[in-house]
């Protein structure tokens, strides 16, 4: 299983959201990187959640960018989803991968996507996910290992 056709099929599902709110799409991926060990299905509903927020973060910025970006980093295979939104606030950095919380408005937001993140990435593949966030730039970092059980 490609990280970068399940990266590239969530740019396709999500297409009409990027072209209606003129969201420029970045992708810098690495060449000839091994694989990691994924569960597709699973692994594309992380992307799905990270992309599908990255979006709405960028309403209210003037400069709308997304950028994927993939690499290795010693045992990891590391996927880096950015954008240029209004970043996360600090006082709510903490709380944003607790179950049901949400800055959606009511009924635009479950508060399980990146609950459901944290589990996938985790739990189920034994993996890092590390978050970066400032006015114009919130980067979430997902780093995958390359073997079962390294």
């Amino acid at each position: 299983t490609d990280v970068h056709t399940g990266l590239d099929n969530t740019l396709i599902m999500l297409n009409h959201k990027l072209k209606n709110n003129n969201i420029v799409v970045n992708k810098e991926y690495g060449e000839a990187l091994p694989e990691p060990v994924i569960l597709p299905s699973s692994i594309n509903q992380v992307w799905t959640n990270l992309m599908d927020n990255a979006i709405d973060a960028m309403e209210e910025t003037e400069e709308r960018t997304l950028t994927l970006r993939t690499s290795v980093a010693g045992k990891y295979f590391v996927v880096e989803v950015a954008d240029s939104g209004t970043g996360i606030p600090e006082d709510i950095k903490d709380k944003i991968f607790d179950p049901f919380f949400t800055t959606k408005a009511v009924g635009k937001g479950t508060g399980l996507g990146l609950e459901n993140v944290v589990r996938t990435i985790k739990i189920q593949h034994q993996g890092l996910l590390v978050v970066d966030s400032k006015p114009g730039c919130t980067t979430f970092t997902v780093s995958l290992p390359l073997e079962v059980g390294s």
